[in-house]
Order: C-alpha cells, then sequence, then structure tokens
C-alpha cells in the first residue's frame, strides 16, 4: 500500500484471529520501529515482545487484579461499572503477541544545566516538553504502521498502566526503564470503521 493509504486505513484493532504470527515478522515491525526519529538520536526505548503465554497470562491476571483493588476505592462508586477497565485484560489474552515498549529514562546534559540555573520542573519541562516520551512515541507510531502495511492488527493502550507495578516486576524491568504504552499484536477479527476527525479549522492553521 502507498503510505498515504496506510495512514488513512490504519485501525485501533482489539479482536484478533487465531492465527500465528511469525518472530521473524515481529522482528521486522520492532526493526522498523527503531528507525524512528529520537531527541538528539538518543534512541531512549526498549521493546519487549511478549509472546509466552504464562508471561502474558501474568500480565492479563495483572490487569485483573489491579481493577478489583480500584473496585473497592470508595471513589469507584462514581462510576456506573469497571467493564472499561477489565477488557484490557481480554485483549493481552487474545493477542498472540503483546509488544511493550518502554522509555530508557536518563539525563540530558542540557536539561542539567537548566536544573544548576534554577529553572523551575515547570520551565524545564516547556523548555524540553517529555523528549523521552516523545521519542517512543514516534517509535510506536511507526510500528503501528508497519503492522498495518502487513495486514496486522494492533492498538496502542496506555489504559492498563494502572498495573504498571505488577507489569514491571513481571518483566524485571531495570530501574532506569519504565512502561510507555502496551500494543497487542495479531490478525484482525474485525475490521472497524474508520472513527470520525475533527474539523481541519479545529485543527490545524496555515499563518
Amino acid at each position: 500500500m502507498e503510505m498515504d493509504e496506510v495512514i488513512r486505513s490504519r485501525r485501533s484493532v482489539r479482536h484478533y484471529s487465531s492465527m500465528e504470527i511469525p518472530l521473524e515478522v515481529v522482528e521486522e515491525l520492532l526493526e522498523l520501529a527503531s528507525w524512528a526519529p529520537s531527541a538528539n538520536n538518543r534512541q531512549m526505548w526498549f521493546f519487549y515482545a511478549v509472546h509466552d503465554p504464562t508471561t502474558k497470562e501474568q500480565i492479563a491476571q495483572a490487569i485483573d487484579d489491579q481493577v478489583t483493588q480500584i473496585a473497592t476505592w470508595p471513589q469507584a462508586t462514581q462510576l456506573e461499572n469497571l467493564d472499561w477497565l477489565r477488557r484490557y485484560s481480554g485483549f493481552v489474552r487474545e493477542a498472540p503477541w503483546v509488544i511493550v515498549f518502554c522509555q530508557e529514562v536518563s539525563t540530558n546534559p542540557f536539561e542539567q544545566i537548566l536544573k544548576e540555573r534554577r529553572l523551575t520542573a515547570d520551565q524545564i519541562a516547556r523548555w524540553r516538553p517529555q523528549s523521552g516520551l516523545q521519542s517512543v512515541s514516534a517509535a510506536i507510531q511507526n510500528f503501528l504502521l508497519a503492522a498495518a502495511a502487513r495486514k496486522l492488527g494492533a492498538v496502542w493502550m496506555v489504559g492498563p498502566l494502572f498495573a504498571v507495578e505488577a507489569m514491571e516486576k513481571i518483566l524485571e524491568l531495570p530501574i532506569e526503564r519504565r512502561i510507555v504504552a502496551v500494543v497487542p499484536l495479531g490478525t484482525p477479527a474485525e475490521n472497524p470503521d474508520p472513527r470520525p476527525r475533527k474539523p481541519i479549522e479545529k485543527t490545524w492553521k496555515v499563518i
């Protein structure tokens, strides 16, 4: 497919067939993800491609356990139900692969100078707005588009990160590595309709 068509036809796919995806295809997608732009070309990312059924089940169970815990919070009574939280574990169980995208947290020399200049945390955040997170996000978008070009389905999820502490233990993450998103990957078992886009006058302006 042409790139324009890939971009416009990509969908967030949440249900998958039982068809397997070969390891070499997943490695291809991860390699393409790694060609994303990154701040100062620091490539501050790490990807876990989870295929092992036991590990996937541990992640799904961690999500279920945390939803059960959230249901005990007094504030949770403000919600009609927690089904929208429970569904994440189903996506993890159903997908043959689950890609966990992480950011490698490090200190940029310029950011260190800003701290020494005693700029506030808010000022630093505005001068350097989440450069690491932006870099990982670019890699995720590369991955999603490469998957769509191969007729594969995936969904970018940050919702299940309410169970991030448990996921970090399951994957044995080092202290400097933080989970940014969880992306189930599989052969689509659904064909979602395109979601509406905002009117162009609300999303861009030529000056």
